[in-house]
């Protein structure tokens, strides 16, 4: 089968919904089918592009995420390719510039259209609009706006059972089908000798990850809290990864903290030895409609410390594959932190085997049964 995958972010981002695109995308392939990808992107995002069934649209950027970008009329471009190339079904994993060229290809190509909502916007208002009526508001006008435009869907995926329960409650007839991972990238590997170096941390110290886009849904800044507290009971070093307009506040926050170490954008290879190096990953998210870091570090043998929110329950086990605490409670989380740095061999294999159960083999397998329900 050949396949349009229409998204709103892409290469060189670095982000949930890219990973998710990039895995199902390697998974459909090797199972046989043909998938493209349409997105947004600048001159230079096209120079670099070296897959030939990856197109980008001339974008401009979104002012309250720089790293985001609007695309500028792709309708006609994008369906002209998707006709001369054969393709036989729409996927939207977008539901802004992209979404609506996606839905507009489909339509006129009579095609099927399948959408996976993959980031929670209703509640992200909350985050730009003024606490109180204003954002109660916001989030219901976005909730109608969601059910509008999944109507000429033929299937609309989540990607965790919660999410696809929440849409349900707003009117979208969803589906779980979860987002994968590649557990060839990461796996259990001895490099915590190397994250130790890399971060600059103590010998004695216990290495805490905080990986993921620096923005504010993240609520780093609880994690930040919970490593100073925890820091008071052992020696331990917070490695912080990634870029984005909450980083600034963030390092605000830990001011005079020499155990946080704020390691800016690093390389996919870095990444999967950080996940391994780690005796504890942590994330202080309401936000997560699955949490795929959170899959990738436990994909890598590592245990989680997550908020008790929103998907993040169904991947984070207490006592098995981690612990969860009360959202946006510090003392909580050092808590926590605090029990799965008592033994990280403890939850290992329970990590592990919770991960294979996201295989690329696995999510492709079920997103091709909602293929074969609509072709």
């Amino acid at each position: 089968m050949k396949i349009a995958f229409y998204t709103d972010s892409y290469h060189p981002n670095v982000d949930g919904v890219v990973r998710s695109v990039d895995n199902f995308k390697a998974g459909l392939e090797k199972a046989g089918h043909t998938v493209f990808v349409y997105a947004p992107g600048t001159r230079g995002d096209e120079a670099a592009n070296r897959d030939p069934r990856v197109r980008y649209s001339t974008a401009v950027r979104f002012p309250l995420y720089p790293q985001y970008k609007v695309a500028l009329f792709p309708y006609l471009s994008t369906t002209a390719h998707c006709r001369e190339n054969g393709v036989q079904l729409v996927h939207s994993h977008a539901i802004a510039s992209m979404g609506f060229p996606a839905v507009a290809c489909a339509k006129a190509l009579h095609l099927p259209l399948v959408g996976t909502f993959h980031t929670l916007i209703p509640r992200g208002l909350q985050l730009v609009l003024p606490a109180g009526r204003a954002a109660d508001a916001g989030e219901k006008i976005a909730w109608k706006a969601i059910e509008y435009f999944y109507k000429p869907f033929d299937a609309v995926t989540a990607p965790s059972a919660t999410m696809a329960k929440m849409l349900r409650e707003h009117g979208v007839p969803a589906q779980n089908v979860p987002n994968p991972v590649d557990l060839q990238k990461f796996k259990p590997r001895d490099s915590r000798q190397w994250a130790m170096k890399f971060a600059g941390a103590g010998k004695r110290d216990k290495l805490v990850l905080a990986a993921g886009r620096a923005s504010f849904e993240k609520n780093t800044e609880v994690i930040i809290k919970a490593a100073a507290i925890a820091a008071k009971s052992t020696p331990l070093t917070l490695i912080i990864t990634g870029n984005g307009p909450a980083l600034e506040t963030w390092k605000k926050h830990a001011a005079g903290m020499r155990n946080v170490k704020f390691m800016g954008f690093v390389s996919e290879k870095e990444l999967e030895k950080l996940y391994a190096g780690a005796d504890a990953f942590a994330t202080a998210s309401t936000f997560e409609t699955q949490g795929l870091a959170v899959l990738e570090a436990m994909a890598s043998g590592t245990p989680v410390a997550a908020a008790n929110a929103m998907a993040l329950p169904e991947e984070v086990i207490p006592g098995k594959t981690g612990e969860l605490f009360t959202p946006f409670d510090a003392e909580d989380a050092a808590e926590k932190i605090l029990k799965i740095l008592e033994g990280k061999a403890r939850y290992a294999k329970n990590c592990r085997k919770k991960a294979e159960a996201y295989s690329l083999d696995a999510c492709c397998r079920k997103l091709e049964t909602v293929y074969r329900k609509v072709a």
